[in-house]
């Protein structure tokens, strides 16, 4: 088989979707996926949505590939 490894960074929710999109696109489908990332920030700090980054890389950002 094909091992193909991408990366992504999962704190900004629309560079997830678009990150979805061409996975759906080049390979149709995922037959295994792992949610391997987190961050630990020295300092406070927001995304785009003004969801902290630490919140968004760690939790929600795995949940919401995953649903995609």
């Amino acid at each position: 088989g094909t091992l193909t490894a991408l990366s992504l960074d999962l704190s900004v929710r629309k560079w997830v979707e678009e990150f979805a999109g061409k996975v759906q696109e080049q390979f149709g489908h995922v037959d295994i996926l792992i949610n391997n990332s987190g961050v630990m920030l020295s300092e406070r700090q927001v995304n785009e949505q003004g969801i902290e980054k630490t919140l968004a890389t760690n939790h929600f950002g795995h949940f919401y590939l995953t649903y995609l």
